[in-house]
């Protein structure tokens, strides 16, 4: 898929205006029309800099994209971690993981995102799915590269001493 067609100003300005109060069934029409007109998501990246109700519904809109065509959306994951870190979107951490998780990490961001993980799996302010998540991507880049797959064990158990039950028990099955 090519993925470069232009949205147009008027498509975005109608975006910006109905994401804020867009549910999950209108966010999931947008993707799908976005992968059949083969719209390139580069235009979207710039609404992650918007104000937060706009900015966090378009990382739900690009996780959905990420889930009618992985192939299109991994060449944009960089530049959307990006905004992603330049704006830091409150809970914005979920979409990204979901992202990695579907459409796989870029080479070029690999370890930036073993780094970013492991910060997230250390932080209390990070949720339980998305910590589950975080470490299902760990585990795939791990596969990669064996040599760190003794380090990351070593990680989660010292995690697993620092969290709650769930996580503990999944960390000691991902393991």
């Amino acid at each position: 898929m090519n993925c470069q067609q232009r949205i147009g100003s008027h498509n975005i300005a109608r975006l910006i205006r109905e994401l804020p109060n867009s549910s999950s069934q209108d966010r999931d029409v947008w993707a799908k029309q976005v992968v059949s007109n083969e719209i390139s998501l580069s235009e979207l990246i710039p609404l992650l800099s918007l104000e937060y109700k706009v900015a966090s519904r378009t990382l739900w809109l690009l996780s959905q994209i990420a889930l009618e065509d992985p192939n299109c959306m991994q060449p944009q994951l960089p530049a959307i971690y990006n905004a992603f870190t330049s704006k830091h979107i409150r809970g914005g951490e979920a979409s990204i993981v979901n992202q990695w998780l579907i459409c796989g990490v870029p080479i070029e961001m690999e370890s930036v995102c073993i780094n970013q993980l492991s910060t997230w799996l250390a932080s209390n302010e990070i949720n339980i799915t998305t910590k589950t998540r975080a470490i299902k991507v760990l585990l795939s880049l791990v596969e990669k590269y064996p040599e760190l797959k003794i380090e990351l064990r070593a990680y989660l158990e010292r995690l697993r001493e620092d969290n709650d039950k769930a996580f503990s028990k999944f960390a000691e099955v991902m393991e």
